[in-house]
């Protein structure tokens, strides 16, 4: 009985919170600045307090994160790169309503067009000493959300015409989406971008460019990198298990 009041009461409390801050958002405009300030204090002490129970209830509730044991590298692979974010830990390890152009880790940029940066991406522990990466998104508007994958200087400056760039990924979403992945080539003034979907099916962990049917011109490279692209239209969980970008030679067809 005490349990089911107990919830009861938490049920109750939870509302008239939202109702008491969806009432002070539709007055935020026209109040003094000094109530603004006392607000916004408020506001970020929930937000602390919400977000540190939200990250122990993923865990507890998810347990840690998988990473993909079923990425295979091909036997002529001259590069295989891992990005850091899901290599190293971070610190921050998430962002809650990142601005776009957001470094989250060392080669990885979040872009996005949200009006309200309705989104959390944050890092979560694997169980063989890597990281996976939880991308949440909440729905609130916007055309995009990518996640900027850049390749190591060297492995850039090693690319040719004759090459394949494959992205190999396992990637899990709690609702039907669809990801897509561009290559970036950026020579001179320019830059060549290929993309294709990435495809979600089972069975299904890779997809390659093909740089010989671009205009790359590697003596003028500057930097090669990979945007993942999201729809942040509706709400979904998307999870980066692991990721790893090869290079192979095309000759090897």
């Amino acid at each position: 009985m005490l349990a089911r009041l107990t919830g009861l009461w938490g049920v109750i409390l939870t509302r008239l919170t939202a109702g008491l801050w969806t009432r002070r958002l539709t007055r935020a405009e026209g109040v003094e600045a000094k109530v603004l300030r006392r607000w916004r204090a408020q506001s970020r002490r929930l937000l602390r307090l919400t977000r540190t129970l939200d990250e122990l209830a993923t865990r507890r509730l998810n347990g840690p994160v998988s990473t993909s044991a079923v990425i295979e590298v091909p036997p002529d692979a001259t590069m295989v790169f891992r990005p850091a974010l899901l290599a190293t830990a971070q610190e921050p390890a998430g962002h809650a309503g990142p601005a776009s152009n957001t470094a989250v880790a060392p080669g990885v940029t979040l872009f996005h067009d949200m009006p309200r940066a309705d989104a959390l991406i944050r890092q979560r522990p694997g169980p063989d000493g890597r990281h996976a990466c939880e991308i949440e998104l909440w729905g609130g508007g916007g055309s995009f959300l990518s996640l900027a994958l850049a390749l190591p200087e060297a492995e850039a400056q090693a690319t040719r015409r004759e090459d394949l760039i494959r992205l190999a990924y396992d990637i899990g979403a709690e609702h039907p989406t669809e990801i897509f992945a561009r290559l970036n080539l950026s020579h001179g003034p320019n830059v060549e971008e290929v993309v294709r979907q990435v495809d979600l099916r089972a069975g299904t962990n890779w997809l390659e460019f093909d740089v010989f049917y671009t205009d790359f011109e590697p003596e003028r490279v500057n930097e090669i990198w990979i945007d993942l692209m999201f729809d942040p239209r509706t709400a979904n969980r998307i999870t980066l298990r692991d990721i790893l970008i090869l290079r192979r030679p095309r000759l090897s067809l």
